[in-house]
């Protein structure tokens, strides 16, 4: 019997058995390969935070200065005459300058000017001897006749009010020279208001400040 006829006697599901064979082991390869790999775990990505580099801090403290020590004072026994010769009054301005009656609130002033109530010039025209009280004093002036010197001005007086400083001197009252005699009292300025005040809208300061002649204006009010 030749090898063709054996071939050929021999059934066709056993000449299959090889091939089968072959595909079972193929796929049993690739099923542990399969296996093995799914219980693998997924790699893991670390990300580690890089600081920025920076520049070195150098911080100097030093030591506060050593402080020197005062040197000792002689306490010396100074007889009470003496030490009261030898101490100078101070000549400060009181809180409270006495003035006419009706000062506080009769002068007021704002951004749109300075007010002055007229019963408070009319008070002075009435009787003069109350505005020798204020922060002035009759002096004979450079240029000609007399100036009442503001001394003392302080805050919230009559003078500081009136926009007036140290040192200035008004010469004149509504363009009347001052003339001499005891503070207002005998100034011809300031009783000439009298006749004219009800017919007058403003009073007028003409006041020489460091060697220069401003004029103040101040409108009259009788509220």
């Amino acid at each position: 019997m030749s090898p063709s006829d054996r071939s050929a006697s021999v059934p066709r599901w056993i000449r299959t058995l090889p091939w089968l064979a072959g595909l079972l082991v193929g796929a049993t390869a690739h099923v542990v390969w399969w296996t093995g790999h799914r219980h693998e775990p997924e790699p893991v990505v670390a990300w580690d935070d890089v600081p920025v580099p920076t520049a070195p801090i150098h911080v100097h403290v030093h030591a506060p200065p050593a402080r020197a020590r005062a040197p000792a004072m002689a306490t010396a026994m100074v007889p009470a005459a003496e030490a009261a010769a030898s101490c100078e009054p101070l000549s400060l301005a009181p809180p409270t300058m006495p003035f006419p009656r009706g000062a506080r609130g009769a002068v007021v002033c704002s951004g749109h000017g300075c007010t002055i109530r007229r019963s408070f010039i009319q008070s002075l025209v009435d009787d003069p001897q109350l505005a020798s009280r204020g922060p002035w004093r009759l002096e004979p002036d450079p240029a000609g006749a007399h100036r009442l010197v503001v001394h003392g001005v302080y805050p919230g007086g009559v003078a500081h009010l009136l926009g007036l400083r140290d040192g200035d001197g008004i010469v004149a009252i509504n363009g009347q020279p001052l003339r001499s005699g005891e503070g207002l009292g005998a100034l011809g300025a300031l009783g000439s208001l009298g006749a004219t005040l009800d017919e007058l809208d403003a009073l007028t300061l003409t006041v020489r400040r460091q060697g220069t002649l401003e004029t103040f204006r101040y409108a009259l009010v009788d509220r």
